[in-house]
């Protein structure tokens, strides 16, 4: 799951176009409203190159920019001759989903979609290293070149309390009919806590009942110099992300 998608090339000009000095402060805003929701990252959590993936991935395919109302790769899509921005607009629609994985074989992954549950195959290099049929993660499909590649923002949970999540976006379909990411950023936050307090139970963790609040996330500084900063510092010390230093 270390290698970068295949769609990278693109995915790189939205960021160049969107994490700018004028951006600074919308970006700033956006990270701490993020990590509110998810849950706040550290550089030492093995999992701090996922969590940045999934910023990134929710301000170039999600968050409306104040300047255009969109989200960043349609933004940057609209700055584009027709022909060069169809790429763009098709690989904008991607699949933010929590996931069970049903196959992982050679040429063949599928996962079906806890939240609408529908089936999708998607496009793997090789199958994926200590991946399971029954296992369940947050991720993203993203559509490239006729088929669907996954983010590298992978977020695993705990698959022997499937019910117990299926049971809570079943009362959330039951209050709200909109679709449930309030679920998916409360499953982010126990991922979280898991990680953080090794020294308790899962299944004390992933409480619906008594769920890990937001919290304010630390502000990190978006200007050109610090961006240079965090990427050389990647360039250093690969950490199995293409975004990990962010």
């Amino acid at each position: 799951m270390s290698l970068p998608p295949a769609y990278t090339p693109l995915f790189d000009r939205v960021i160049d176009f969107t994490v700018t000095p004028q951006n600074e402060a919308e970006i700033a805003r956006a990270r701490g409203d993020y990590f509110s929701w998810t849950g706040e990252v550290f550089d030492e959590d093995r999992s701090f190159d996922v969590r940045m993936q999934g910023f990134l991935d929710w301000i170039v395919f999600d968050r409306p920019m104040a300047a255009t109302g969109l989200p960043a790769i349609r933004g940057y899509a609209a700055t584009l001759p027709p022909d060069e921005a169809h790429a763009f607009q098709v690989m904008s629609r991607t699949v933010h989903s929590l996931f069970e994985v049903r196959r992982n074989a050679p040429g063949r992954f599928e996962v079906h979609s806890l939240l609408t549950r529908a089936d999708y195959a998607v496009h793997v290099p090789a199958p994926l290293v200590g991946v399971s049929p029954g296992d369940l993660f947050e991720g993203r499909l993203v559509p490239f070149e006729g088929r669907l590649h996954f983010s590298s923002a992978f977020l695993f949970h705990p698959s022997h309390l499937k019910r117990r999540i299926l049971r809570e976006l079943r009362r959330q379909h039951r209050e709200d009919p909109q679709p449930v990411q309030e679920v998916v950023w409360t499953l982010a936050r126990m991922a979280n806590r898991a990680e953080h307090y090794r020294n308790v139970a899962t299944d004390a963790i992933y409480d619906f009942e008594r769920p890990p609040p937001k919290v304010s996330s630390p502000p990190m500084r978006f200007d050109a110099e610090s961006i240079a900063e965090r990427r050389a510092r990647v360039l250093a010390k690969p950490r199995g992300s293409t975004y990990g230093g962010w």
